[in-house]
């Protein structure tokens, strides 16, 4: 019951924390609102280090996003955050098209737009916008690359793209998580559906047995959205568990309204 009465006004705080360009804190909390949020961090953290981390080795979150199931525990919004489609758009605000390199739309392969990033860079001709290209494609051929070399370019291209995109590229990094955690199928090291974890945890359910409803449980273990709404509600619960329900500390009419009626 407590977590009960007590979660709307965490998610309300949650909003507060995640989205304070376009939510006053002052219109929805009072200076004591987060309370819950720091008392409730150890669990949170506890969970990400031990719960989240096996549940993310089960639906492949772990490859591309690593730690997400703990984001998701500490800020109850990022599941239902931008897509990466809506998030790119602020790179057209800061990058100017013509300054990438024209040598790259001549480039027959993405391995080859590689070669010729890497030589610009050693020329210091590399524009930021040229390394926001190159950036992208390093990353669609990563898993054809030596993990050293990989790290190594992606994070010169890095350095030298955050010349423009710096703002714009931690929205695009939440949204790169808020959609791994809609994803309703395990995911392979390659960014696809694991096929193998598929046939494994369906078999292990009898799923295609024609048995009971029940017996699909372990396939949906696996999927990054069943564990993200799950790492969404442990979050929410334990900071609403962290708090007294009865200081919730909002002045939300519509919320105080619900305390007076109760304690009636």
């Amino acid at each position: 019951m407590d977590v009960a009465r007590g979660t709307p006004r965490v998610l309300a705080e949650s909003v507060a924390e995640a989205a304070p360009e376009f939510i006053s804190r002052g219109s929805i909390a009072t200076a004591g609102a987060l309370k819950g949020l720091k008392a409730a961090a150890p669990l949170i953290k506890g969970f990400g280090r031990g719960v989240g981390s096996v549940a993310e080795s089960l639906s492949g979150l772990e490859h591309k996003t690593p730690g997400v199931l703990a984001d998701a525990a500490s800020d109850a919004t990022l599941i239902f955050g931008k897509g990466k489609k809506a998030a790119g758009q602020v790179y057209q605000k800061v990058l100017d098209p013509n300054a990438i390199p024209k040598s790259f739309g001549d480039m027959p392969s993405k391995d080859k737009l590689f070669e010729e990033a890497q030589k610009l860079v050693k020329r210091e001709k590399l524009t930021p916008e040229g390394a926001f290209e190159a950036r992208k494609n390093l990353d669609e051929i990563e898993n054809t690359l030596p993990e050293t070399t990989y790290r190594k370019w992606r994070n010169i291209f890095d350095i030298l793209a955050k010349k423009k995109t710096a703002a714009a590229d931690p929205g695009y990094q939440r949204a790169i998580k808020s959609e791994a955690l809609r994803l309703p199928l395990a995911q392979n090291k390659y960014g696809g559906t694991s096929a193998w974890k598929l046939g494994i945890f369906s078999g292990l359910g009898g799923v295609g047995a024609g048995l009971s409803p029940l017996a699909a449980i372990p396939l949906a273990l696996t999927s990054p959205a069943v564990q993200g709404a799950a790492a969404t509600g442990i979050g929410l619960g334990a900071r609403t568990l962290a708090q007294s329900p009865v200081r919730a500390g909002l002045t939300s009419g519509a919320i105080q309204a619900l305390r007076n009626r109760r304690k009636k």
